[in-house]
């Protein structure tokens, strides 16, 4: 687990890879390793522990695919199709 960053501008940045709307994170909020690509750490220490390079920023996500919007279909006193 990697806590939120301090710096407001990588903080920014992780944030909106997040998609949380209307959250801030707090001094206790932590993002899982796994949304880390290999790329973004640097080598791991001897005792196993590994350190994100100075611009990580998560990428790896399952977002829920939203579900396409239907469209909406309106027929006229003349008979016409619109869309609504």
């Amino acid at each position: 687990m990697k806590r939120f960053l301090k710096d407001l501008e990588r903080r920014k940045q992780w944030l909106i890879k997040t998609r949380r709307a209307n959250w801030i994170p707090t001094v206790h909020s932590y993002l899982c390793e796994a949304h880390f690509s290999s790329e973004m750490w640097e080598k791991t220490c001897e005792d196993g522990s590994r350190k994100l390079k100075s611009n990580a920023v998560p990428t790896i996500f399952s977002f829920a695919v939203p579900k396409p919007t239907r469209n909406e279909f309106v027929i006229t006193k003349g008979g016409s199709i619109i869309s609504n």
